[in-house]
């Protein structure tokens, strides 16, 4: 169920809010793929908090097994204008869905 909605906000450029380690998110997914037998999502977190507070723009790596409660939201597209993420990111080793 998580892969197909996150496949689906990618694919249709849609906000996820889930939360994940007790924290509450809100970011758009632009990668989904596997790192170490693990399926992990890369999304740009434009609300929301963390262990460190509240986040405002930031990339975020997700282990889609810890994420709960996952809800595809209208709204703006948030990503990175540098699009940073394509030339540095390690979450992912082999991607199965990307923006």
């Amino acid at each position: 169920m998580s892969l197909a909605l996150l496949s689906q906000a990618i694919k249709d450029k849609k906000q996820v809010f889930a939360n994940y380690e007790g924290y509450s998110r809100q970011f758009c997914p632009h990668v989904l793929g596997y790192k170490n037998n693990e399926l992990r999502v890369l999304g740009y977190q434009f609300a929301g908090t963390s262990s460190q507070g509240s986040v405002t723009g930031q990339w975020k790596c997700f282990i889609v097994a810890n994420l709960s409660s996952i809800a595809l939201h209208k709204g703006p597209w948030h990503t990175d204008p540098s699009h940073s993420h394509s030339r540095s990111q390690q979450c992912i080793d082999t991607v199965t869905t990307q923006v």
